[in-house]
């Protein structure tokens, strides 16, 4: 006697994603939202430098740099979502 088990998507949730639309509609979000907090927390950590090195001209620099850098970071990835939106849009498959 053998006993199987059924794999469908009420009772395995990895079976839901079928399409590669589904699964870019589970990675990219997250995505976006790991890097936006990835962002925040070197924002912060630039900040804290910014506030406790001020008298060492250098270590401004580099934190004022670092905090250039996530901003541009974060416009990067504004810019991908946009485009993945635009993509989707074009193609008529909701990506996200």
């Amino acid at each position: 006697m053998v006993n199987a088990l059924e794999i469908n998507p009420t009772n395995f949730p990895p079976a839901r994603i079928t399409t590669i639309s589904t699964l870019l509609n589970v990675i990219l979000p997250l995505a976006i939202g790991i890097g936006a907090l990835l962002a925040l927390a070197i924002g912060i950590g630039a900040g804290i430098k910014i506030i406790t090195k001020g008298d060492n001209p250098q270590e401004v620099n580099k934190a004022y740099q670092t905090l250039l850098f996530v901003l541009l970071g974060l416009l990067l990835l504004g810019l991908s979502y946009f485009f993945v939106s635009l993509v989707g849009k074009i193609l008529k498959v909701n990506l996200l």
